[in-house]
């Protein structure tokens, strides 16, 4: 049997939900080896890790549990505001350092899964921050080459 692996910027709420999926599951053995923590239930076992990044926190995950990252919530990125509160985007030139490492491991992919009327919808919704709207529309429009998700 096969293992999954996926690699998420989410907050802490969404961390809180996959614990409470590993426990409805029946995954209650558990384990701690490094900052992994492994939880096991007969033949299957998930092991995870949560490190602070941002306003969030990186969440690496393995199992070979498919029935339980089925059932996991909806691991896309918090917007970059959530994610970087600090952060003033009106006065942003070139990223550097996590909030860099976060848009291109996190953000950019999850943006170009979008569809083109998904991202058109994200870039219009008056609830998102004007200067985060006219930075990410600054980014989508200066981007080599557009790998928009085909649906």
């Amino acid at each position: 049997m096969g293992a999954y692996s996926l690699d998420a910027h989410v907050t802490v709420d969404i961390i809180s939900s996959v614990q409470r999926q590993i426990e409805k599951f029946g995954f209650l053995g558990r384990l701690q080896t490094g900052c992994f923590q492994t939880h096991l239930q007969d033949q299957e076992a998930i092991s995870l890790q949560a490190e602070p990044l941002g306003g969030g926190f990186t969440l690496l995950l393995v199992s070979n549990s498919i029935d339980l990252l089925e059932a996991l919530p909806d691991l896309s990125p918090p917007a970059p505001w959530q994610a970087f509160p600090g952060v003033d985007a009106s006065g942003l030139g070139s990223r550097q350092g996590s909030l860099d490492y976060w848009w291109r491991q996190y953000w950019w992919p999850y943006w170009q899964s979008l569809t083109r009327v998904q991202r058109n919808e994200w870039l219009h919704d008056a609830a998102h921050p004007e200067d985060w709207r006219s930075y990410v529309r600054l980014q989508d429009a200066s981007a080599d080459n557009d790998t928009e998700s085909p649906a």
